[in-house]
């Protein structure tokens, strides 16, 4: 079915019907087109391959575009490609930092040494409250769209390549605290005395490796309990309206990578108490009380304070996530294995971020070795 603000419909001949926005006129008009097909998803597609080619052809028939024209050109090409949360992000980032500073400028005229001044500028005082700097992790991501963008207009030959590289602003690696095994056992304790859709979204993200995200679209048709194996299908994610740029709104969605499809077995013990868990839901979500799925922002709070009537330490809840993943390598896990659980494109990622070692198995490691 098509969803509010595609401007999709179904015609009284049977055909399906695209609008989609093609230019403007001598007037600055708005000048709409509309595709024709057989059924909903071809329409689709063909109402994403008019845009595309409008985005390729536009730059063409151009001269001296500012780079918020070719920064929206960019975006409405970027879309038939990418996750709309990551077009939201990229388009928070355009118009809270990028577009103020580089705007109204022409494309052409912006030089690497402008795009590193202003980048090295936010890491000191780019925060929109005027109290410090962004981090690196931050600025980085901003560098990344502004990359974007002039690759695009290089590639349409709107403007020549940059004469030298855009600095990539250091990032220091991080550790993300994790559950200790006591904190753990005293968190798994008080979720399993009495598992409502908080704590069994916690139980699931502590044994199954899952997103904050991945839990609140999680839904019971998603877990086959003959088999003992859970799905994940899909995420909540914060995607722009297609039609107004400036609204977002939650959805749930399939995931961003292709790797993040995937099986998950879930330990026998779990399952009782998800039976249990399910028997007392009405809701088809796994973490709701209602008809509709809890929002992240929603769950995260529960999730804080559930923590604090269990007596744990505030720990972010993607250190649960991380928490998964060490307990499983020190449990003996093979890594690949481990990298296809947690949805990872390769094992690399699994090693680098997510597995924490901690001092008592680096120890206990040492003290097989012989004399």
């Amino acid at each position: 079915m098509p969803k509010r603000g595609e401007n999709i419909r179904k015609r009284k001949d049977g055909r399906w019907e695209a609008r989609y926005r093609a230019g403007v006129n001598s007037s600055g008009q708005a000048t709409y087109r509309s595709v024709y097909a057989k059924t909903y998803r071809e329409v689709k597609a063909k109402k994403a391959e008019r845009l595309g080619e409008i985005a390729y052809m536009q730059p063409l028939q151009r001269k001296n575009l500012r780079f918020t024209e070719v920064a929206d050109l960019w975006m409405q090409d970027s879309r038939l490609h990418i996750k709309g949360s990551t077009a939201c992000r990229y388009r928070n980032l355009l118009d809270s930092h990028i577009l103020p500073h580089f705007g109204g400028r022409r494309i052409d005229s912006i030089t690497t040494t402008e795009i590193n001044a202003f980048l090295a500028d936010k890491l000191q005082s780019g925060r929109l409250d005027k109290s410090g700097g962004l981090s690196p992790a931050y600025v980085r991501s901003m560098m990344l769209v502004i990359q974007a963008v002039v690759c695009y207009a290089v590639e349409n030959r709107i403007r020549p390549p940059l004469d030298t590289k855009i600095h990539k602003p250091q990032i220091a690696k991080r550790d993300l605290p994790i559950l200790t095994p006591l904190e753990q056992s005293r968190l798994v304790s008080y979720c399993c005395s009495d598992p409502g859709p908080t704590e069994i979204g916690v139980l699931l993200s502590l044994y199954a490796g899952l997103r904050i995200g991945e839990v609140c679209a999680l839904e019971w048709s998603d877990i086959d309990f003959s088999t003992g194996i859970l799905s994940v299908r899909k995420t909540v994610a914060r995607v722009r309206s297609p039609e107004d740029g400036t609204r977002s709104t939650l959805v749930v969605t399939p995931p961003k990578t292709p790797s993040s499809f995937r099986e998950i077995p879930l330990c026998s013990w779990l399952i009782p108490l998800l039976r249990q868990a399910k028997g007392r839901s009405n809701s088809g979500y796994v973490v709701s009380t209602t008809d509709q799925f809890v929002s992240p922002r929603t769950y995260d709070y529960r999730y804080h304070r559930l923590l604090a009537c269990a007596g744990v330490p505030g720990i972010n809840y993607h250190a649960l996530r991380h928490t998964f993943a060490t307990r499983c390598i020190e449990a003996g896990a093979d890594v690949k294995s481990l990298s296809e659980m947690l949805g990872h494109a390769n094992a690399a990622v699994t090693l680098n971020i997510y597995v924490h070692t901690s001092m008592e198995t680096k120890r206990s490691q040492l003290e097989k070795l012989k004399l």
